[in-house]
């Protein structure tokens, strides 16, 4: 289960889809919130439980366990095991990155190896994951455990753990946020900061509006039947399968060109009569939300408590009230719908997170003096491009790269790179010496992004901007990237 993947739990739980009654009235979301068990203490897997329940993965590693504190302004309180591993012997004369995974709550065992052997790609479970989940039940479901702050002090402990004196760090959606942080914080063992999937602050991450007209875009590539056979379902008053339909349909927000797939995966979904294969869409479901795991804390999956612990306290999910997307039987098409504000503060109120908790993270608050490299998806609906830029725009003080790749979903140069498909192994090898040149610190040059894109489809390339600019115009940048016409998505 690759990185891609892993991230639809936090899509199904930070986002709702309902069937609206006649007039639109909002409902609440449905099955929402039963879309992953839920870790409890006669579930729980302690982080030496996890590496052994899921040794077909853990044993391929090259694993370390580092000690770090439970909390770095009280040393008394102990420490706590972090298991960090590379998928090669670590070789002190290769150059390293660190790659920090998304979610928050995601562990990226099982992913592909995305460095070609020419880095140490270290990776590590964040504090409470994977082999990183302590001992104790009750230290997991402590909601001081967790915090960004900590994960980059995590980070430089296992930079000192494997003897580095500089890195690069690399963060895919929530991951870009520790990235900018330690960047900010721990400049002096910092190479470069790589960006992907960028969050600027919670209310930058979602918009219901957003997804909405997307999903709207995909209902207008159908046929009649199968159009028909959808707002069938998404009438019917079946939770679960209308769960799985808005599962499947939002796997277009992560994947290049995903708009376009999916109305083609829909398609064969459902036939020119209108009758979904239920059977196949199942399985699709099962495989996207790791419900095939098993497991809550299962590979795959994204841990709902760490989740939603970590936004609540620092992305603002308290305001997100308008993040989610509904089904208006009026209109028979998506549009945006709104949480109320006690559900919210109830969901936080459930993780231990109060609102005197909360310490909002904002990017510009973190600025960079080392370079920084973007590589941003323009049709991401979970890290909106509109973030990324702002980013670009306000937080780097030094050298800046934006790659921004038209009709890209949430992780367009992770997707290339750890593609294994014959196919495009030409964009792939240009991939990684963009890749290469980022985590080296080096200059991208627009030669070496014409090269990447000679083998992109056209409109699909990816657009270079070399210049930091304080008077960015975001919409000019953006145009022609939000489409306006269905067939151009």
């Amino acid at each position: 289960m690759n990185a891609i993947s892993k991230i639809f739990v936090l899509v199904l739980l930070s986002s709702g889809l309902v069937a609206c009654s006649n007039d639109d009235s909002s409902k609440s979301p449905a099955g929402e919130g039963d879309l992953a068990d839920q870790v409890s203490r006669e579930n729980y897997l302690s982080g030496q439980k996890f590496c052994a329940r899921y040794a077909d993965l853990t044993s391929l590693e090259h694993g370390v366990l580092i000690q770090v504190p439970v909390n770095y302004s009280d040393p008394s309180q102990g420490t706590t095991g972090l298991y960090a591993w590379t998928p090669e012997v670590f070789d002190p004369k290769k150059p390293s990155f660190i790659y920090i995974d998304g979610g928050p709550g995601g562990n990226s065992h099982g992913d592909s190896s995305i460095s070609n052997s020419a880095f140490n790609e270290i990776h590590y479970d964040q504090r409470g994951l994977g082999c990183s989940a302590p001992e104790s039940f009750d230290l997991y479901q402590n909601s001081s455990f967790y915090s960004s702050i900590n994960t980059i002090q995590d980070m430089d402990l296992i930079r000192k753990a494997y003897g580095i004196s500089k890195w690069s760090v690399y963060g895919i959606s929530y991951g870009t946020v520790p990235a900018t942080m330690y960047g900010s914080k721990f400049p002096k063992s910092t190479i470069s900061v790589i960006l992907e999937g960028v969050m600027y602050r919670g209310r930058d991450i979602q918009s219901g509006s957003f997804k909405a007209q997307k999903f709207n875009l995909m209902l207008e590539q159908l046929a009649a039947g199968p159009r028909q056979g959808l707002d069938k379902a998404m009438r019917s008053g079946d939770s679960l399968k209308i769960q799985m339909l808005y599962s499947i349909m939002s796997s277009a927000f992560y994947v290049n060109n995903g708009y376009r797939r999916m109305a083609a995966l829909l398609t064969k979904l459902i036939s020119d009569s209108g009758e979904i294969n239920w059977t196949a869409l199942k399985e699709l479901y099962g495989n996207k939300t790791g419900k095939a795991f098993g497991h809550p804390q299962a590979p795959g999956n994204v841990d709902a408590f760490v989740n939603q612990n970590l936004f609540c306290k620092e992305f603002e999910m308290r305001n997100l009230s308008a993040a989610g997307v509904r089904y208006s039987l009026t209109g028979r098409n998506f549009i945006e719908s709104l949480t109320s504000p006690s559900r919210l503060d109830s969901d936080c109120n459930a993780v231990g997170v109060r609102a005197s908790d909360e310490r909002t993270y904002i990017a510009s608050e973190y600025p960079v003096n080392v370079p920084v490299y973007y590589f941003q998806g323009s049709h991401d609906a979970a890290t909106q491009a509109k973030g990324a830029l702002k980013h670009y725009q306000t937080t780097p003080t030094g050298q800046a790269t934006f790659l921004l790749q038209q009709k890209g979903g949430h992780s367009p140069n992770f997707e290339f790179l750890a593609s294994k498909k014959p196919e495009i192994q030409l964009i792939r090898s240009a991939q990684r010496l963009l890749f290469r040149k980022a985590v080296l610190a080096q200059t991208i040059s627009r030669k070496d992004v014409a090269i990447a894109n000679v083998d992109h489809a056209t409109g699909e390339e990816w657009l270079f901007i070399d210049q930091q600019s304080q008077s960015i115009d975001f919409d000019r940048e953006l145009e022609g990237i939000r489409p306006q016409i269905p067939k151009n998505f």
